[in-house]
């Protein structure tokens, strides 16, 4: 769904870091390289930290999986 959302709306940004961060969780490093680099193009001082500590996950642990999905997938820390 990720992807399919990406070929409609390219600069829906919450759904490119979802999608790269699912891809990398997967192991599909390129994929979600491709992504991070339209993520950077729209957003070029994202970083993973800060933003991910105002997420509204119930589970820390869950926060902290995907903010590490991201930077796995290639977006800086």
């Amino acid at each position: 769904y990720g992807l399919s959302s990406f070929e409609r709306n390219p600069n829906l940004v919450s759904n490119l870091r979802m999608t790269a961060a699912a891809l990398a969780g997967l192991g599909r490093r390129g994929e979600a390289r491709d992504i991070v680099e339209h993520v950077i193009r729209l957003e070029p001082g994202f970083t993973v930290r800060p933003w991910i500590q105002m997420q509204a996950f119930r589970d820390p642990e869950r926060r902290e999986r995907y903010g590490q999905h991201l930077i796995t997938a290639g977006l800086p820390p």
